[in-house]
C-alpha cells in the first residue's frame, strides 16, 4: 500500500512539473550596463529586466594607471537610467568604468577616450568631489563587510562590499580613535569598514604601501 502511495505521489509531482514547468532563469533579474564616449563626455546607462523597483547603484570612472578617480554617482534609482560625466582635463587612453547594483551585480567595462579640453572650464566645474586625498592610502578588501555610517558596531548599513568576482580597492583616509575602523571613500562619499577587512594594496602601483593610521573624524 505504501509503495502504491509513493508511486501515485511521484506521478502527481511529475504531472505538476509538466503542466507548470519551473524556469528559474526566467525569474532572475538581469542587468545591462553600457557606455558611450563622445569626446570628453562619457554616458553610462544602467538597465534592468525588472523596472518596477529601485536599486542602489554605484558608478565610478577611473584611470587605473594613474589612480585618478572621476566619480559619477551613488544613489537609489529606478532603472533604466543614464549617468553622464564630463572630463575637465585633456585625456587620451583607456578609462575603466566600475559599476555595482548592490546585492545583484558588479563588474567593470573599459572604454577608449580621446578628450581634448579646448578652453579652461570654470573653476567650480573642476573642483574634486569628496574629501582631499592628500596622504591617503589604498586598501584591498579581503573579506565581505557591510559599510558603516559611523565607526561603531551598531552603525552597519545594508550595503555590503564583497570580494567576488574581483576584490576591490578603496581610498583609505585614516582610522577612528579606537583604531578599529578605517574611513574609506566611495563615489565622493565617506564610510567606515572594520580594520581587519582591508590590507595594503599589493599591486604594482602601491606595492603594499602601509595604510594610514592617522586619526580622522
Amino acid at each position: 500500500m505504501k509503495q502504491l502511495s509513493r508511486l501515485l505521489l511521484g506521478a502527481l509531482v511529475l504531472a505538476a512539473l509538466l503542466v507548470f514547468p519551473i524556469n528559474a532563469q526566467a525569474q532572475m533579474t538581469t542587468f545591462e550596463v553600457t557606455a558611450v564616449v563622445n569626446g570628453c563626455t562619457i554616458e553610462i546607462t544602467v538597465n534592468s529586466s525588472n523596472t518596477s523597483r529601485d536599486y542602489w547603484v554605484i558608478l565610478e570612472i577611473l584611470d587605473e594607471d594613474s589612480d585618478t578617480l572621476y566619480a559619477i554617482n551613488e544613489e537609489e534609482a529606478y532603472l533604466p537610467k543614464t549617468y553622464s560625466v564630463t572630463l575637465t582635463q585633456s585625456y587620451s587612453g583607456t578609462i575603466t568604468i566600475e559599476y555595482e547594483v548592490v546585492d545583484f551585480v558588479w563588474g567593470d567595462i573599459e572604454e577608449e577616450v580621446d578628450c581634448t579640453v579646448q578652453a579652461p572650464l570654470p573653476v567650480t566645474v573642476g573642483v574634486p568631489c569628496g574629501p582631499a586625498l592628500t596622504g591617503v592610502g589604498q586598501g584591498l578588501l579581503v573579506r565581505p563587510t557591510p559599510l558603516y555610517w559611523a565607526p561603531r558596531q551598531n552603525a552597519a548599513s545594508t550595503i555590503i562590499l564583497d570580494t567576488v568576482p574581483n576584490a576591490k580597492t578603496y581610498w583609505v583616509l585614516g582610522m577612528d580613535s579606537t583604531r578599529s575602523f578605517y574611513k574609506i571613500v566611495i563615489a565622493c562619499k565617506t564610510y567606515w569598514v572594520p580594520a581587519d577587512t582591508l590590507v595594503p594594496n599589493p599591486d604594482n602601483v602601491w606595492r603594499s604601501a602601509p595604510l594610514p593610521t592617522r586619526i580622522v573624524d
